[in-house]
C-alpha cells in the first residue's frame, strides 16, 4: 500500500505541475501583443498536449486510487470534490494508523483552537473542500445550513461571512470525521 501512495504522490505532483504552466501559459498568450490567429495556433501547440497530458494523468491517477482501500470504500462516492483532491487526502494522511484518535487528525489538520503544529497544506486543501463540500454535496450542505442557523442564533452580531466559516470548518470536520472513521473500519477488517 505505501509504494501505492508514493505511487499516487507522484502521479498527484505531475498533475498540479501540468495544470500549473496550462494556466500560466494561458495567461501568457492571452496577454500577448499576438493576434487572434497567433493566439489560436499558440493554443493549439502548447495547450492542446497540456491537456492531453493531464488527461493521461488522469487516468493514471483513477487506476491507483482503485488499488488502495479507503478511495473505494469511502472517497469514491463523496461528490463534491475531485479525483485530484480525494488523491492529495490520502497522499497528506497516507496512514491512518498514524492518528491514534480522531482529535489527533483534526489538529494536524489545524481545525481546533490555537494548533502548536499543523500540515497547513492539509489546512488549505481541506478549506478548499469544505468549500466545495458546500456547494456540491448535499450531505454536507445540510450539515452547512444547519450549523449557519445555530451560530447565527449563538453569535446574532457575527457578520455573515463570518457565520458561514465557522459552519464551514463543522462541515470539514464532519468530512474529517467520516473519513476517518470509514478508514479505520478499513483497518478492521
Amino acid at each position: 500500500m505505501d509504494e501505492d501512495i508514493q505511487v499516487l504522490k507522484i502521479l498527484s505532483d505531475t498533475a498540479d505541475n501540468i495544470y500549473l504552466t496550462k494556466r500560466s501559459n494561458i495567461a501568457r498568450i492571452q496577454s500577448s501583443g499576438f493576434t487572434d490567429d497567433a493566439k489560436n495556433t499558440l493554443h493549439e501547440n502548447i495547450i492542446g498536449p497540456l491537456d492531453e497530458a493531464l488527461k493521461y494523468i488522469t487516468t493514471q491517477i483513477f487506476q491507483s486510487l482503485n488499488k488502495i482501500p479507503i478511495y473505494n470504500f469511502f472517497l469514491s462516492s463523496v461528490d463534491g470534490i475531485n479525483v485530484f483532491e480525494k488523491a492529495q487526502l490520502i497522499c497528506i494522511i497516507k496512514d491512518i494508523n498514524n492518528f491514534k484518535h480522531f482529535d489527533n487528525l483534526i489538529s494536524y489538520a489545524g481545525f481546533i483552537p490555537n494548533p502548536k503544529t499543523y500540515n497547513k497544506n492539509f489546512h488549505k486543501l481541506l478549506l478548499r473542500i469544505g468549500h466545495k463540500l458546500v456547494q456540491r454535496n448535499e450531505q454536507y450542505k445540510f450539515v452547512f445550513d444547519i450549523n449557519c442557523q445555530k451560530y447565527r442564533d449563538k453569535y446574532p452580531r457575527r457578520s455573515e461571512k463570518h457565520i458561514e466559516n465557522l459552519a464551514r470548518r463543522m462541515v470539514v470536520k464532519r468530512f474529517l470525521k467520516n473519513l476517518y472513521f470509514s478508514w479505520n473500519k478499513i483497518n478492521d477488517f
